[in-house]
């Protein structure tokens, strides 16, 4: 046993207003006293085209009885601003007192920023500007007009992690940039993690939006600002997520696995409490996804192990504790060990594979040098050079 230490680690816990999670139910058992606790009379759901019309989204609409008054299922990939308009003018036209959102990242995304425009009236994509740059940091967890705001309940189809989270991304089209947006109302009330509702996915995605939420839960392992709660949660979460990912490419009709998956998301966003946030393989993703038209559930395969390789380059990241956690007790390669990973799930692993060009690489390097994340890299980002370096290591 070691000695007492003399070091003082000094942090901020911050909760969130999300009031309850439920893992484990159907949708249609759960779904009502989360109405019920919520005090709404008027719901409104949001979601894709891929899954209107279908058994599971007219499912849920009929466990909302009388309580349902319209829905929208315009929402597109990387959020467009223009369908977080749509979406929000739509549901305040019925005087929606609540919206939920069925789907993954981006309908969860597209519908926390839909908030804000009801909060605000707007009708028009650019009145959305003042607000693009989200708080990462909040120091008021109600804020003074939280009686302005409508609130929402996430259905996850898929394991992006975007529920739990106060900040929602959508993109501003002519430039393509992705932009954060964010506000302490934005967070969802509650979530409704329903494993058989997964399975209107399909396993590729599934596996993709895994690696997702395992990149998140990795990079707050690594971050330059770590926290002993957020490095508790975040390496359980990546060994529910790296088993999970390897049994559901094996065994996609278990729903035991299914429901682990959705236990190591909501761990591998835990951490965020603490203010531990991801870093420099998620800035990237957020400059390359909606610029180069890359989905955001692949982006992690694709960066995560160069951007590992160029960080225990410049900066200690934990390498065997990663290599441990992610099932591989004898490694100190965390890159290698998430290649491996990566290669295991048949994801794509290379730039290249979806599209990216060696033409688009200084842009994207540029915007994520002004990306928030990027600061909390354990290696100082100084110059767009250095992330063109990590983005030729993955092209």
């Amino acid at each position: 046993m070691t000695g007492p230490s003399n070091t003082i680690a000094p942090g901020l816990h911050q909760f969130s207003l999300m009031e309850r999670v439920v893992h484990g139910h159907h949708v249609r058992d759960a779904l009502p006293e989360e109405i019920r606790r919520a005090g709404a009379r008027r719901v409104f759901v949001t979601s894709t085209g891929s899954l209107a019309g279908t058994p599971a989204l007219q499912d849920i609409v009929g466990t909302l009885g009388a309580a349902f008054v319209g829905a929208y299922t315009g929402v597109r990939a990387h959020a467009p601003r223009e369908c977080v308009i749509e979406g929000a003018m739509a549901a305040r036209a019925v005087d929606a007192d609540l919206l939920l959102a069925v789907g993954g990242g981006s309908v969860i995304d597209a519908t926390k920023v839909m908030l804000l425009a009801m909060r605000y009236g707007y009708i028009r994509a650019a009145q959305l500007d003042p607000h693009a740059g989200a708080p990462w940091v909040t120091t008021q967890q109600r804020p003074d007009d939280h009686a302005q705001w409508q609130r929402m309940i996430a259905v996850p189809t898929t394991f992006s992690a975007a529920e739990y989270t106060a900040v929602g991304g959508a993109t501003e089209s002519a430039s393509k940039t992705k932009e954060a947006f964010g506000n302490p109302m934005m967070m969802p009330i509650a979530v409704v993690n329903d494993p058989w509702l997964t399975t209107t996915a399909p396993l590729p995605l599934l596996l993709s939006t895994g690696m997702k939420a395992l990149d998140h839960a990795l990079e707050r392992l690594t971050s330059r600002d770590p926290a002993l709660f957020s490095d508790a949660a975040s390496a359980l979460a990546l060994r529910h997520l790296a088993e999970g990912l390897r049994a559901l490419k094996t065994r996609p009709e278990d729903i035991a696995v299914r429901d682990r998956l959705q236990h190591g998301v909501f761990l591998a966003m835990a951490g965020i409490a603490t203010g531990t946030r991801g870093n420099l393989a998620h800035a990237i993703a957020h400059a390359m996804g909606s610029l180069c038209d890359v989905p955001h559930s692949f982006t992690s395969g694709l960066l995560l192990p160069s951007v590992l390789r160029w960080v225990a380059a410049g900066a200690p990241v934990r390498q065997r504790l990663l290599c441990e956690t992610m099932g591989e007790p004898e490694g100190d390669d965390a890159a290698a060990a998430v290649a491996r990973l990566v290669a295991e799930l048949g994801l794509p692993s290379r730039l290249r594979d979806v599209g990216v060009t060696p033409a688009q690489l200084d842009l994207i390097a540029e915007r994520t040098l002004h990306d928030p994340l990027t600061v909390n890299c354990a290696r100082r980002v100084e110059s767009a050079a250095q992330v063109r370096e990590v983005l030729d290591m993955a092209w």
